[in-house]
Parts: C-alpha cells; structure tokens; sequence
C-alpha cells in the first residue's frame, strides 16, 4: 500500500483548504525565544525566561498567557522514555472506508479516552488516522486492536503497523533560526524502573501540565513537596523522565505537521547512524524513529510548505538513494491527542 518510485504529496490545493479556518498569530521575536526556551524545558520558570528572553518576569507572563489564549501553546507536556516503564510503543496507521461522520466521531471519542493511546492524529494520504499505542507487550497491544477491530472492521479498508524500537525527539530549532539541536533518547533501553504509586501521581499530575512547581503537585498527589522534588529528580536521573516541551499548534504559526514512513533495501549499524545524524541538520524535524513493520525509518518535521517537506526528502533520497526501497508521506490534519504518561 505503499506509494513507489515518484514523491508525491497530497495536492497543495486540497490542503490549503483543509486549513483555510486556521488564522495564522502575528508573533514578535520575543515570542518566539520564549517559545524556543519552552520547546527545550517548559519547566522554566518565568524568572529563567526572563533572562533568556532579555525581557522582564511580568513580560514573559503575559506573552505566554497570550499564545495560551491565542492557542499557540497548546498544553505543556512531561517527556518521559516509555521503555524505562516497561511499555513498548506500537504505531497503527488505518485507512478509513463507509464510515457515516456520527459513526467516526465515536471513533475519535475512543482515542482520545483510550488511556494508552498516548498520540493520535488525523492525516491526509495514504491513512487517514496514526494512532500510537503504549503496550507492556504484544498480548496488551492486541487487546486494544481487536476492540477496533470488533467496532470499526467493517470501516478499515487498510491498515498497518509498525513497532517503534529506539530514536531522538529534538527541539523545535527552527524557532529560534539556531542551529543547536538537543537530542533525547527515545526507546532503545532494556532497564525499566519500577513505579510505585506515588510515582505514578507525579508523572500523572505532570503529563500534561508540566509547570506545575512542587508545592502545586504536592496539593494535587497529597505528596510533600520535598518528596516530590526528590521523586522526580530520581525519575528523571534514572530516565523515566526525559525532560518537558510544549505542544504547539503549528499551523497558527504557518508550520505543517508532516510524517514521512521509509522502508529500506537494506542497513547497517553506521548507516543508521548516519540516518539520525541527518535528521540533526535539519530544524525543521522533530522526531526521528527506528522501526519494524513494512517500514523502518519516520522522520517527522514541521515545514513552512510543501516545497520544504519535498526538499528535506529529497535530501534525504539523495544522500542515501542505494538503502531506499520506498516511502510515503502524510500530512497531519489534526492532532488528537497527545501525552507520554500511559496511566
């Protein structure tokens, strides 16, 4: 089901419609650097803004609160590894058939409670929904696709499914112009830490609110504030946590939210290494992952537009032309749901 030989994207035409109801915000330089310094630790305070910002606490405050109304900033979110928890992530990608808008709305309405669903998105392409998946093993992934087999089956027309082994999520450097990009590792470790359940409640207190200070999440977890710090300082020193960002909505910005799926001939050790370094390069990417299922590299970017998307691809076909046997791209329409903590 994979497109082959010739790069296509969905037409600008089709796109540019789906997004017409979108205002892009006007932001300042300002804006921007406070955001670039979100993207790195939203768990900043005002005051460490501030400084980075070269404007006051109160300016800070007041520009952050703006792009929450706004909906710039859409939630600030706790990374963590799920593999240092024991979860394992499974990606399903569904392409959608005589489906009424009543019967998919309920779809959309069981993502998003579907507590180890932890991403979704509704994509234009080859599938019109990505939903991935946080299971402690393969038995617990196929409970929740045989209940969307049961209930929607007769709506798939096709499917597919990947299993995510190891990769980086990088910063939004393209916020800034910078060139620094800050990796964190994602998958790729054996090890996993056990969580009693206080440390259950701070992760879920922080998955998607991920300023709260101490004493705040001392009042939510009926945990002292004291315990907390020491908790998560742990959780963060062992990996568990792997820092906190923001979810933006990109389009408010003029960005595109974009997956490109690529199955390869063949790979080694270095060539895989060199795959990452190129994502590196590039600000606009912003999550590059290993695989195994009929792909096995994503990158995932938010371009200015189409032409960039294709250039950044074909960059890539260009530097690693005799490893690529095919590859798709979906552009996402809407983000449904998003958060690291599976409980």
């Amino acid at each position: 089901m994979y497109q082959t030989d010739k790069f296509r994207i969905f037409p600008k035409y089709l796109i540019n419609l789906a997004y017409k109801f979108y205002v892009m915000i006007n932001l300042t330089p300002t804006d921007y650097s406070i955001l670039y310094e979100l993207d790195l630790n939203s768990r900043q305070t005002n005051k460490q803004l501030a400084k980075k910002a070269k404007v006051s606490e109160q300016t800070v405050a007041y520009r952050i609160d703006k792009m929450l109304k706004e909906g710039v900033i859409k939630k600030f979110v706790l990374m963590t590894n799920p593999r240092r928890m024991g979860y394992t992530h499974y990606k399903l990608y569904l392409k959608l058939q005589n489906i009424s808008p009543e019967k998919e709305q309920e779809f959309i309405n069981y993502i998003k409670k579907e507590d180890n669903i932890f991403w979704a998105g509704k994509t234009l392409g080859l599938y019109d929904y990505v939903i991935s998946y946080l299971a402690k093993d393969l038995l617990d992934y196929k409970e929740m696709y045989d209940k969307i087999k049961e209930i929607w089956g007769p709506y798939v027309y096709s499917e597919e499914l990947s299993l995510l082994t190891h990769g980086t999520l990088l910063n939004r450097s393209y916020l800034k112009n910078s060139p620094e990009k800050r990796e964190i590792l994602y998958g790729g470790i054996r090890e996993t830490v056990i969580l009693d359940e206080k440390d259950k409640k701070i992760l879920h207190a922080l998955g998607n609110s991920a300023r709260l200070n101490y004493i705040e999440l001392g009042k939510i977890t009926g945990i002292t504030p004291d315990t907390v710090k020491n908790r998560y300082d742990k959780l963060k020193k062992l990996g568990a946590i792997t820092g906190a960002k923001i979810t933006i909505d990109e389009k408010k910005i003029g960005r595109t939210y974009t997956l490109a799926t690529i199955t390869l001939q063949s790979f080694d050790v270095r060539t895989q290494k060199e795959m990452q370094s190129f994502a590196t390069r590039y600000p606009e990417i912003i999550y590059y992952i290993n695989c195994i299922g009929n792909h096995n590299i994503e990158l995932e970017m938010e371009t200015k537009n189409n032409e960039e998307t294709e250039q950044i691809i074909n960059d890539f076909r260009k530097q690693f032309f005799k490893y690529i046997k095919n590859y798709t791209v979906l552009t996402v329409k809407e983000e449904l749901k998003l958060n690291f903590v599976p409980f």
